[in-house]
């Protein structure tokens, strides 16, 4: 039994898990000739893969990020495929409302075309895999899939996933060749105003969808022992211009340590490495206990809104009675503008609490606001001064990815020591 087979009380199965399938049961249906052999390889594999459908929340979502259900799903896909041809139609595994919905993750995540949300080990630019959304735009039936592929198709980036060009390898190729775009349905896909994934309490919320360049947020609660997991409840993307100014620095570079008992010590992967409050100098700890009680959660004309509790988060030398993050986008003409409030109160004396923003970009501070400034975009943040003092921290060379990157903590601080607070920040597009 190989670890990647099933789901336990010690460990919950990722995109590995399709993967591994798509290899061994694909492998499996070319070669083996003994049709009872194949015929009990295929339900060990169909049982496994019942896990990895279990690994998405009840809308869809998938904790891993985009970048991942390209890797995962795309090989379910492909498993799904193989099975169904080979038995004739009698057995498939795509006709279930859950593998509809995963199939709309990327279109339910998209920030700008080609910027995905990019929360856990996921990497801020994602190149989707065009035959794949092809297949599933007509084997699911929804139109979509097909404008996005389009749009996929017709970029010239070169974008890769463990060192493998997208697309490039014999696997996709293959089937690009039947699986071929169409100029039908006719119009480029746009994404919807709201979207909600209410097991891992992620909101994505879009100023103008229609307009590549409008204001993007999203944010997120769950829990700090997800698939691929960094500390991050509570954290928020602040996205303009087709860039993410306020942003989540995506996977760190893949090494042993990287997965050990170091793992949290990368920056990526604690919640220094995040837009979330630090309290009395602590940061949040690793483990499915240390998660987001949803306080409330509203998508409306004027408003798109995310409360959470996350004291929880946090170990008991915070000293916190209650931490509660309220994220929401106004919709107030003419760009909109995103609230982050951070409400403390402390158990047993005063202390400090520290209101986070993590850019690529420039910081600048001035008065009562704070520029930042990206490639593309560009954010102001309003603050109290009779309640915060601002500070830039520069943390230099981080090991991403996509290669090392100099990445600043914009600090917004209580200007001393409190038994309860409020830090109020408001951003908005320059």
């Amino acid at each position: 039994d190989h670890w990647w087979l099933h789901s336990t009380h010690l460990r919950t199965v990722n995109n590995w898990t399709a993967v591994c399938n798509a290899g061994v049961v694909g492998a499996a249906i070319y070669l083996e000739s003994d049709t009872a052999r194949l015929a009990e390889i295929i339900a060990r594999g169909a049982r496994s893969l019942d896990d990895y459908l279990d690994t998405f929340d009840p809308d869809g979502g998938s904790s891993e990020g985009p970048g991942y259900w390209t890797y995962g799903f795309g090989h379910y896909t492909i498993i799904a495929q193989l099975v169904e041809h080979r038995t004739e139609g009698m057995v498939n595994f795509m006709d279930n409302e859950i593998v509809r919905k995963a199939a709309q993750f990327p279109l339910r995540t998209i920030l700008s075309p080609g910027a995905y949300v990019n929360f856990s080990d996921c990497n801020r630019r994602v190149k989707l895999v065009v035959p794949h959304l092809v297949y599933l735009s007509r084997r699911l039936g929804i139109p979509d899939l097909m404008r996005l592929a389009r749009e996929q198709a017709s970029s010239r980036k070169t974008h890769t996933f463990w060192g493998i060009q997208l697309g490039g390898t014999l696997t996709w190729n293959l089937r690009a060749l039947f699986w071929r775009v169409s100029s039908e349905p006719t119009g480029r896909f746009i994404p919807s105003r709201h979207d909600w994934f209410s097991g891992m309490m992620w909101m994505i919320a879009r100023y103008d969808p229609e307009d590549p360049n409008a204001l993007v947020l999203a944010a997120k609660g769950g829990h700090n022992n997800e698939m691929h997991n960094q500390n991050d409840v509570g954290n928020i993307i602040v996205h303009v211009n087709g860039e993410s100014v306020v942003a989540d620095p995506g996977r760190g570079r893949y090494t042993r340590a990287y997965f050990g008992p170091e793992r949290y010590e990368h920056f990526v992967n604690s919640s220094l490495g995040h837009s979330v409050p630090v309290v009395n100098g602590q940061a949040q700890l690793p483990g499915q206990e240390h998660g987001a009680t949803l306080l409330e959660h509203q998508a409306t004309d004027a408003i798109d809104l995310l409360k959470l509790e996350i004291k929880d988060t946090y170990p008991e030398e915070a000293d916190l009675a209650s931490l509660q993050r309220t994220i929401a986008l106004h919709r107030e003409p003419p760009k909109g503008w995103v609230e982050l409030v951070d409400e403390v109160r402390f158990a047993s004396k005063p202390g400090m609490l520290e209101s986070v923003l993590i850019t690529f970009g420039q910081a600048e501070i001035g008065g009562s606001e704070v520029s930042l400034r990206g490639e593309r975009g560009a954010l102001r943040v309003h603050f109290d001064p009779d309640v915060v003092a601002p500070r830039v921290e520069v943390v230099k060379e981080v090991d991403l990815a996509e290669g090392p990157a100099d990445i600043r903590r914009v600090i917004f601080a209580f200007t001393e020591p409190k038994r309860t607070g409020t830090i109020r920040l408001r951003i908005e597009p320059l």
